[in-house]
């Protein structure tokens, strides 16, 4: 390969990082928000500064090569920088432009997205947010989405992605007091199974409850005889007396309130779900990204515990 003179462009550089961390021209590009052509100019013209060729293409896989290997934390590094050079970057009016996409559950845009969105346009005019609201788990590379907001237990596993925890959700079994009057008190969690349980989600392998008490720690497997994979339907479920339910606190506190719900096992503890923010590595996503991923980390948590207080829903 012919080498051109001069030093590699920090927008090449950047480019580069982004194909190769997704392993794709096309995901690289809705990344970045490019066209896929202007993406495969910026590579070429980096590979002919360097000499040499960065990537093996084929039409199946794509890998760096030995040269490429080399070159990636520098560029890394320049997508970083880009970043920095790019939150400083702003309209003359001191406003930010563009377009925010985000992912996020259907119950969090409900509870605790949609509540923040009013104060963030007013100060950004110029921004637009989309809000991809689904109980589905999306690529948020391969669907071209800035933001992910994602509840979860366990670890996530999106490794090329910044996650940031910022508010924990504690859980609690509720009931209806007309299905706890018919059916024998609930005093130990081994007591539930002889009730009516209810589980968010459809996986058959998270049947086991984790209890944490006076009396320690104890794990036990139940067989839920209703499963929904929308929160509210559960939450209605519950209402009218469908059994025993295993839900957040902030979606039934003010149904606990009112005496619509009452808390089973309240000496016992479930474990908490954590909320995180998954956004691109920093110097890939646009300024106006990285001030509403800011403006949720700020805002979310103050809504999540007002939602927890005790108190009577609106009628």
């Amino acid at each position: 390969m012919l080498r051109r003179s001069g030093i590699p462009n920090l927008e090449d550089l950047r480019a580069f990082h982004a194909v190769a961390e997704c392993g794709n021209f096309s995901v690289a590009a809705r990344r970045l928000n490019l066209a896929k052509s202007t993406l495969s100019k910026r590579v070429s013209d980096l590979e002919a500064v360097i000499g040499e060729g960065l990537l093996r293409r084929s039409s199946r896989e794509m890998s760096l090569t030995d040269r490429g290997a080399a070159l990636f934390p520098l560029a890394a590094a320049a997508a970083r920088l880009y970043g920095e050079v790019a939150d400083a970057v702003i309209r003359p009016e001191g406003q930010l432009s563009g377009r925010v996409n985000v992912s996020c559950s259907i119950m969090i845009t409900q509870r605790a997205l949609a509540p923040v969105l009013r104060d963030f346009l007013h100060e950004n005019p110029n921004v637009e947010v989309r809000v991809h609201a689904s109980n589905r788990q999306v690529d948020l590379y391969a669907e071209g989405f800035d933001i992910g907001l994602r509840a979860h237990r366990q670890a996530l596993s999106h490794q090329s992605l910044l996650k940031r925890t910022i508010a924990e959700m504690p859980w609690n079994l509720a009931a209806a007091p007309s299905y706890l009057e018919t059916l024998p008190t609930v005093r130990t969690p081994e007591d539930l199974e002889r009730h009516i349980i209810g589980f968010f989600g459809m996986r058959d392998d998270d049947a086991t409850l984790t209890f944490h008490g006076e009396g320690g720690v104890r794990s036990l497997w139940l067989s839920p005889r209703v499963r929904l994979d929308d929160m509210t339907g559960l939450l209605e479920a519950a209402l009218t007396g469908v059994g025993v339910v295993a839900l957040p606190l902030y979606l039934m506190a003010g149904h606990i309130a009112a005496g619509d719900l009452q808390v089973v096992l309240p000496q016992w503890q479930l474990p908490v779900s954590q909320l995180s923010i998954l956004t691109a590595p920093r110097g890939q996503g646009s300024p106006a990204v990285s001030r509403f991923a800011d403006h949720l980390a700020k805002t979310i948590p103050t809504v999540l515990r007002a939602s927890c207080h005790l108190r009577r829903p609106p009628l």
